[in-house]
């Protein structure tokens, strides 16, 4: 066999032994970890000299990946050797990586602002496995390393989420010079975000008896805000609430309030409040409530 080329696991080799110059001719057996490989042809042919023998012996052997390191043996033996004479190679079999996994993501849903640290591994293979790291099919990250006695490659990658990896497909890719394709796996987040504007808008000053009509508009959030009224510590209820898309997959929510004013109402706070139940977020806008008398 070409001890220089290594095999292919799936593919067949002609493994060839040759016992020469022998007399009587010798009978040739070969094996792999000590087991016999049946299917073996043998023939003679002539040697270097006068009445002495080669002895040429063939089997065809498919190569498997439980191959890697095992010995293949062959073992040469007639009359004048009281034990059989033995040669021994290595087999040295390439194969494909097993299908890589991911550490350090363990729900999909990830906060803006968070770094995750993330582990892909990928057992097996020979050689181990190249990996690497894609967003949206963007190459993160190429470097990756081997741990020979545990027989698997690791690559690490720290990604500072934002808003814009909502819904993002983070992937992991591993492959090695006789994989037929990468295997990979693939994840999608939802990064849950806050709105980074909260806008009170309307006149906050009206004559008594009159109506009140302010609005309290969030800019896009992921899950989108509630909004509550104050006025004082009184809730206003007499609400209009619109939500529409906006930036990274988020929500933008509008809160119309409507509300008759009175005069002991004058020099109330009125405050709009904006919370978040997916990320604990909490904002306001608080502006002094104007009523003029008749």
């Amino acid at each position: 066999m070409d001890l220089t080329t290594p095999w292919v696991a799936g593919k067949k080799y002609l493994v060839e032994c040759v016992a020469p110059d022998a007399k009587p001719e010798a009978d040739i057996s070969l094996y792999k970890d000590g087991v016999d490989l049946t299917g073996a042809m043998s023939f003679t042919t002539s040697g270097s000299k006068d009445k002495l023998l080669n002895t040429h012996a063939e089997v065809t052997v498919t190569a498997l990946r439980s191959d890697h390191g095992r010995e293949l043996t062959c073992h040469a033996n007639n009359e004048a050797v009281s034990q059989p004479v033995m040669t021994t190679v290595t087999m040295n079999v390439y194969y494909p990586p097993e299908p890589p996994y991911i550490i350090g993501l363990d729900r999909d849903e990830v906060k803006a602002g968070r770094l995750l640290v993330l582990e892909c591994v990928s057992h097996g293979g020979n050689p181990l496995a190249t990996l690497q790291w894609t967003k949206e099919g963007e190459v993160l990250s190429t470097t990756w390393g081997e741990e020979v006695v545990g027989q698997k490659s690791r690559n690490i990658l720290r990604l500072k989420i934002t808003p814009a990896d909502n819904q993002a497909e983070l992937s992991c890719e591993s492959a090695n010079i006789v994989s037929l394709s990468p295997l990979s796996i693939t994840r999608k987040i939802t990064v849950f975000f806050d709105p980074e504007e909260l806008t009170l808008s309307g006149s906050l000053e009206a004559v008594e008896g009159q109506v009140l009509n302010l609005s309290c508009h969030a800019s896009p959030s992921n899950p989108p805000v509630k909004i509550r009224w104050w006025l004082g510590y009184k809730e206003l209820n007499n609400t209009i609430v619109k939500m529409e898309e906006g930036e990274n997959g988020g929500m933008t929510t509008t809160s119309t309030v409507t509300h008759w004013v009175s005069r002991e109402e004058n020099g109330l706070r009125l405050t709009c409040e904006a919370f978040n139940n997916g990320t604990h977020f909490s904002k306001i806008q608080a502006a002094k409530l104007t009523v003029y008398c008749k």
